[in-house]
């Protein structure tokens, strides 16, 4: 019997994978990732590993890149997605994770 990895296992692994559904196609989070932030000089996988950790819901992590205001979003050691966030939706966003842990809907 094979022991399965429990969600979150990869959480402190700063090297993500990217993960390609069509060979000969470019992986989502690439895509979102041109899409979302146009031309910069960080690729995807080097935000992740300089953001900062974030509390994320379920077995999701996340990380905030500031230099260029992203949260990039990995599941099971695959970087999945990534979303666009100024510093105020950072900081709502934060503060409604911390209130569904306690169950708080104020």
């Amino acid at each position: 019997m094979s022991a399965q990895p429990q969600p979150g296992a990869f959480r402190e692994q700063d090297g993500q994978a990217l993960q390609v559904d069509h060979p000969g196609h470019e992986p989502h989070i690439e895509w979102r990732w041109d899409e979302r932030i146009g031309t910069s000089e960080w690729t995807v996988r080097a935000a992740y590993r300089d953001g900062d950790v974030l509390d994320w819901p379920g077995a999701a992590y996340a990380r905030y890149h500031e230099p260029t205001g992203t949260i990039i979003v990995a599941e099971w050691g695959f970087l999945q997605t990534v979303i666009r966030v100024d510093e105020a939706e950072l900081d709502a966003t934060q503060a409604a994770l911390a209130r569904s842990e306690v169950g708080d809907d104020a």
